[in-house]
């Protein structure tokens, strides 16, 4: 069973604990937390030297633990075992299993640059469409509910950084196999940490 479970919608919100390593915490449309990621802590990281980037995480929640390291291409293992990776091809990202095959593609967001959210169609190899990922590029593209939430769990104490992102958010069309479900967690920790998103080049 992957972190996803039987969930069709997640939405990762991405915070700063005290030592400035960035937090990213899953929760279901109910607002029940199902996972947490968490930077690897570095001097870099406490100094603020690593506000987003390239970076390591580990993502625990349902007895299961990813290892994702953030990077142009980024890499997932499960519980030890390599899973797959996050190949971004500049316009749009492919999702492949640890054989290099495709199991899914984030397409290009159509939009203006200048949104607050980009939404990135998801679709399987063959074309068919698998759900939308979301990059919340600032907190106002949360609804009202969301961002009373998402603030709600702030503790600012003695952080003087800014996250790169306010998070992310993934909808399904239909349940998916567990080993994409789990590297599209991984996706969701990778487009708002980096951050990055996938912008069509006819975009304004």
């Amino acid at each position: 069973m992957s972190i996803l479970e039987d969930l069709m919608s997640l939405s990762a919100r991405v915070q700063r604990a005290r030592n400035n390593a960035l937090v990213v915490t899953y929760s279901d449309p109910a607002g029940r937390e199902v996972a947490v990621g968490r930077q690897k802590g570095s001097a870099a990281v406490l100094l603020g030297f690593k506000n987003g980037g390239k970076a390591d995480y580990t993502v625990e929640g349902n007895a299961t633990r990813l290892e994702v390291a953030v990077a142009a291409t980024t890499k997932v293992s499960r519980d030890g075992t390599p899973l797959g990776s996050i190949v971004g091809q500049g316009t749009y990202a492919r999702i492949e299993s640890a054989a290099a095959t495709l199991l899914a593609q984030i397409h290009p967001y159509e939009g203006a640059k200048a949104d607050a959210a980009w939404s990135h169609r998801l679709t399987g190899p063959d074309g068919e469409q698998v759900g939308t990922l979301i990059l919340m590029r600032s907190a106002s593209a949360w609804s009202l509910n969301d961002f009373v939430y998402w603030t709600a769990t702030w503790d600012m104490t003695g952080v003087g950084l800014k996250a790169p992102s306010a998070g992310a958010a993934l909808h399904l069309d239909a349940p998916v196999e567990d080993d994409l479900a789990d590297l599209l967690i991984a996706a969701l920790l990778d487009v708002s940490t980096l951050p990055r998103g996938y912008l069509s080049q006819n975009v304004p």
